[in-house]
């Protein structure tokens, strides 16, 4: 008594996929298909960043941000944000911060299940 197990987030599985390991296997899927899309000129990034506007810094004293998946960047400069999600659940962190990250940088970020 006094303590309990705590419950894993998630299932995830550490995938490899082209030597690059993925904390997922609905990522490493995410990024294979992605991959598949590239054309000539185009730019695939990994872990992007985009800052949150916000008064001031979070709990720990670091500027509040969202990481996303991947970016994909066309040859003609079109963005395509994308991040991997499974159907079954989200935390309520990545809502807001999905919703706060569209908001100020006007973007839309597209959230894929590839199973």
């Amino acid at each position: 008594m006094g303590w309990a197990l705590k419950r894993r987030w998630s299932n995830a599985v550490r995938t490899e996929v082209d030597g690059i390991t993925f904390p997922s296997k609905t990522e490493a899927l995410v990024y294979s298909i992605l991959k598949a899309m590239l054309k000539t000129g185009d730019r695939l990034y990994r872990q992007v960043r985009l800052p949150l506007l916000s008064i001031g810094p979070g709990p720990k004293l670091v500027p509040l941000a969202l990481t996303v998946d991947f970016c994909l960047v066309g040859a003609n400069g079109v963005r395509l944000y994308v991040d991997a999600k499974s159907r079954t659940r989200r935390s309520r962190e990545w809502v807001r911060g999905k919703a706060a990250a569209e908001a100020a940088w006007g973007i839309k970020i597209e959230e894929w299940d590839p199973k």
